[in-house]
């Protein structure tokens, strides 16, 4: 079974009352599982965690919202911002002889070798969404001149607050 045909099964067991909606979803994006999580959360079906949480298992992988942890900095730290723009990936937090690093591609085995030859140290890749992933790298590569729009792309890549109003 394909990792996009066991997303498709765990979204059918999360939600059980939308298999018809979730089927149209994987034939109009097929292998596309990011359209599938929109298609999703734009209908406030699922949060955008879980939905995340669920692609994540199915790549056999943990799912990690880089906005949740303090990004380690410093020289060897963090990959260089050409890298991680590209790869969409960021080093989540690190260690003497490992790094967890956040990627959109983590069954990515090439991409995590490049990562342990960059930042010389063993990988432990997790999921994180490719959305969060360049919000956060806006704020973490950010100047002055570019601060205010990144803070408004990182916002508007928040999840919405369920139950919440909007506030002007």
């Amino acid at each position: 079974m394909s990792t996009f045909a066991r997303f498709i099964d765990r979204l059918h067991r999360i939600l059980p009352d939308q298999l018809s909606l979730i089927e149209k979803l994987a034939a109009q994006y097929r292998d596309e599982p990011f359209a599938v999580m929109h298609g999703l959360t734009e209908r406030h079906l699922i949060s955008h965690a879980k939905v995340c949480q669920a692609w994540g298992d199915s790549l056999g992988v943990a799912y990690v919202n880089p906005f949740e942890v303090q990004l380690p900095t410093g020289d060897g730290n963090q990959l260089p911002q050409e890298v991680a723009t590209i790869a969409k990936a960021i080093v989540l937090n690190s260690l003497e002889d490992a790094a967890r690093v956040g990627m959109a591609t983590p069954q990515n085995t090439r991409l995590v070798a490049s990562f342990q030859k960059i930042l010389g140290r063993e990988i432990s890749p997790v999921f994180s969404h490719p959305d969060e992933i360049s919000a956060v790298l806006d704020l973490h590569f950010t100047n002055e001149k570019t601060l205010a729009a990144s803070l408004q792309k990182a916002c508007e890549n928040l999840p919405v607050l369920e139950g919440g109003r909007e506030l002007e």
